[in-house]
């Protein structure tokens, strides 16, 4: 079996502002757990992992949505056009599968 998880997208309020440990520097909040899964990810068992976050986060303020406006409608969910920039790594990842393994 085969185990990915993704790293946490942005959490942020109706202005784009980050708050609790949603925001960067929160101790054990969204900035630790997507740098474990980065870095340790096979540590914890999983095979890899998919970094949706990068996608849509502010790449000079990672706390936040990089276009907040068009991305995201209340700072939680994302409208269709952050869903279109987080489907386009979710396939570089599919493509990127071995292909499964087949009963001989």
């Amino acid at each position: 079996m085969r185990i990915w998880w993704t790293t946490m997208a942005p959490s942020t309020n109706g202005s784009n502002v980050p708050a609790g440990l949603y925001a960067n520097g929160a101790t054990d909040g969204r900035q630790a757990f997507n740098g474990e899964i980065r870095t340790n990810f096979a540590a914890y068992g999983l095979s890899g992992h998919v970094d949706i976050s990068a996608a849509i986060e502010d790449p000079t303020q990672t706390d936040r949505w990089a276009d907040y406006a068009n991305d995201s409608a209340d700072g939680l969910h994302s409208r269709q056009t952050g869903q279109v920039k987080e489907t386009a790594v979710i396939k570089i990842w599919a493509d990127a599968l071995a292909t499964p393994l087949t009963a001989g």
